[in-house]
Protein backbone atom coordinates (compact mmCIF):
# COMPACT_ATOMS: atom_id res chain seq x y z
CA UNK A 1 0.00 0.00 0.00
CA UNK A 2 1.19 3.84 -0.96
CA UNK A 3 0.42 6.74 1.27
CA UNK A 4 1.30 10.21 1.67
CA UNK A 5 2.76 12.04 4.78
CA UNK A 6 3.13 15.36 5.25
CA UNK A 7 6.45 15.95 7.71
CA UNK A 8 7.63 18.86 8.76
CA UNK A 9 10.95 20.16 9.03
CA UNK A 10 12.39 20.27 12.45
CA UNK A 11 15.52 21.62 13.48
CA UNK A 12 18.62 20.19 12.89
CA UNK A 13 16.80 18.13 9.94
CA UNK A 14 18.66 17.29 6.71
CA UNK A 15 17.51 15.23 3.53
CA UNK A 16 19.54 12.55 4.84
CA UNK A 17 18.21 12.05 8.65
CA UNK A 18 14.54 12.68 7.66
CA UNK A 19 14.86 9.66 5.20
CA UNK A 20 16.36 7.35 7.94
CA UNK A 21 14.08 8.41 10.52
CA UNK A 22 11.11 8.04 8.32
CA UNK A 23 12.14 4.98 6.38
CA UNK A 24 11.85 6.96 2.93
CA UNK A 25 14.74 6.62 0.47
CA UNK A 26 15.99 10.32 0.56
CA UNK A 27 16.04 10.29 -3.67
CA UNK A 28 11.90 9.96 -3.24
CA UNK A 29 12.08 13.19 -1.03
CA UNK A 30 13.69 14.84 -3.33
CA UNK A 31 11.72 13.95 -5.68
CA UNK A 32 8.97 14.42 -4.20
CA UNK A 33 9.64 17.76 -3.23
CA UNK A 34 11.42 19.34 -5.88
CA UNK A 35 14.42 19.80 -3.92
CA UNK A 36 17.66 21.59 -5.58
CA UNK A 37 20.99 20.68 -4.52
CA UNK A 38 22.17 21.02 -1.80
CA UNK A 39 18.59 20.17 -0.47
CA UNK A 40 18.10 23.31 1.89
CA UNK A 41 15.18 23.06 4.17
CA UNK A 42 13.83 25.37 6.14
CA UNK A 43 12.10 24.82 10.18
CA UNK A 44 8.62 24.11 9.60
CA UNK A 45 8.70 23.44 5.86
CA UNK A 46 6.41 20.83 4.57
CA UNK A 47 7.85 17.81 3.29
CA UNK A 48 5.61 15.47 1.16
CA UNK A 49 6.93 11.85 1.76
CA UNK A 50 5.03 8.88 0.36
CA UNK A 51 5.97 5.78 1.74
CA UNK A 52 5.00 1.82 1.25
CA UNK A 53 5.40 0.47 -2.37
CA UNK A 54 5.18 3.34 -5.39
CA UNK A 55 2.33 2.90 -7.76
CA UNK A 56 4.72 4.33 -10.92
CA UNK A 57 8.33 3.43 -11.53
CA UNK A 58 9.98 6.72 -11.82
CA UNK A 59 12.48 7.34 -14.56
CA UNK A 60 15.81 9.03 -14.61
CA UNK A 61 15.77 11.89 -16.63
CA UNK A 62 19.73 13.28 -18.28
CA UNK A 63 19.22 16.45 -19.37
CA UNK A 64 21.92 18.27 -21.43
CA UNK A 65 23.02 21.76 -22.80
CA UNK A 66 25.59 23.13 -25.05
CA UNK A 67 27.51 25.82 -24.49
CA UNK A 68 30.66 27.94 -26.39
CA UNK A 69 33.21 29.65 -24.13
CA UNK A 70 31.70 33.02 -24.61
CA UNK A 71 28.42 32.55 -22.61
CA UNK A 72 28.25 35.05 -19.97
CA UNK A 73 28.76 33.18 -16.58
CA UNK A 74 25.19 34.58 -15.33
CA UNK A 75 23.68 32.86 -17.74
CA UNK A 76 25.53 29.29 -17.41
CA UNK A 77 25.22 29.73 -13.63
CA UNK A 78 21.16 29.92 -14.37
CA UNK A 79 21.07 26.83 -16.29
CA UNK A 80 23.49 24.00 -14.99
CA UNK A 81 22.04 23.51 -11.66
CA UNK A 82 19.06 21.76 -14.86
CA UNK A 83 21.74 19.93 -16.47
CA UNK A 84 23.17 16.67 -15.90
CA UNK A 85 25.70 17.32 -19.29
CA UNK A 86 26.95 20.17 -20.49
CA UNK A 87 28.68 20.01 -24.05
CA UNK A 88 31.39 22.71 -24.78
CA UNK A 89 32.05 23.83 -28.01
CA UNK A 90 35.37 25.22 -28.17
CA UNK A 91 37.55 23.70 -30.18
CA UNK A 92 38.07 22.95 -34.13
CA UNK A 93 40.65 21.26 -35.71
CA UNK A 94 42.45 21.43 -39.24
CA UNK A 95 42.47 18.94 -42.15
CA UNK A 96 45.63 17.78 -40.98
CA UNK A 97 44.08 16.59 -37.91
CA UNK A 98 45.73 19.33 -35.73
CA UNK A 99 43.38 20.11 -33.11
CA UNK A 100 43.04 24.21 -32.81
CA UNK A 101 42.38 25.06 -28.86
CA UNK A 102 39.87 27.77 -28.36
CA UNK A 103 40.23 31.77 -28.77
CA UNK A 104 38.54 31.90 -25.50
CA UNK A 105 39.40 30.45 -22.51
CA UNK A 106 36.96 27.35 -21.62
CA UNK A 107 38.49 26.40 -18.20
CA UNK A 108 35.70 28.82 -16.70
CA UNK A 109 32.45 26.28 -17.99
CA UNK A 110 33.92 23.36 -16.93
CA UNK A 111 35.00 24.65 -13.16
CA UNK A 112 30.77 25.37 -13.20
CA UNK A 113 29.82 22.44 -14.81
CA UNK A 114 31.42 20.54 -12.31
CA UNK A 115 30.82 22.75 -9.14
CA UNK A 116 27.16 22.01 -10.40
CA UNK A 117 27.30 18.25 -10.77
CA UNK A 118 26.61 18.60 -14.04
CA UNK A 119 29.52 16.39 -16.45
CA UNK A 120 31.19 19.12 -18.78
CA UNK A 121 31.73 17.05 -22.34
CA UNK A 122 34.21 18.30 -24.78
CA UNK A 123 32.60 18.54 -28.03
CA UNK A 124 34.75 19.14 -30.94
CA UNK A 125 33.05 21.21 -33.44
CA UNK A 126 34.31 21.53 -37.47
CA UNK A 127 35.61 25.25 -37.30
CA UNK A 128 38.35 26.02 -39.42
CA UNK A 129 40.99 28.20 -38.98
CA UNK A 130 38.85 31.00 -39.42
CA UNK A 131 36.42 30.02 -37.20
CA UNK A 132 33.68 28.91 -39.44
CA UNK A 133 31.61 25.92 -39.57
CA UNK A 134 33.71 23.76 -42.36
CA UNK A 135 32.19 19.86 -43.41
CA UNK A 136 34.76 19.20 -45.59
CA UNK A 137 37.09 19.04 -41.90
CA UNK A 138 34.65 15.65 -41.12
CA UNK A 139 35.44 14.13 -44.25
CA UNK A 140 39.24 14.61 -43.95
CA UNK A 141 39.41 13.07 -40.15
CA UNK A 142 36.96 10.35 -41.92
CA UNK A 143 38.98 9.21 -44.92
CA UNK A 144 42.41 9.62 -43.86
CA UNK A 145 43.69 7.18 -41.27
CA UNK A 146 46.83 9.03 -40.26
CA UNK A 147 44.85 12.46 -40.20
CA UNK A 148 42.32 10.24 -37.68
CA UNK A 149 45.75 9.00 -35.44
CA UNK A 150 46.97 12.61 -34.84
CA UNK A 151 43.25 13.72 -34.29
CA UNK A 152 42.28 10.84 -31.49
CA UNK A 153 46.01 11.86 -30.19
CA UNK A 154 45.35 15.30 -29.61
CA UNK A 155 42.37 14.67 -27.72
CA UNK A 156 43.73 12.08 -25.66
CA UNK A 157 46.22 14.38 -24.53
CA UNK A 158 43.44 17.33 -23.87
CA UNK A 159 41.72 15.16 -22.07
CA UNK A 160 44.17 13.52 -20.15
CA UNK A 161 45.43 17.13 -19.13
CA UNK A 162 49.08 16.10 -20.65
Amino acid sequence: MWLMEIYVVKPGDSVDTIAVTQGVPVDTIIYNNQLKYPYPLAIGQALLLSKGESPQVRKAVETGGYAYPYISTDTLAQTLPYLTKLFVFSYGFTPQGDLIPPKTDDTFMIEMAAANHTAPILTVTPFGPDGRFNNYLISSVANDMEVQSRFIEQLTERVSGR
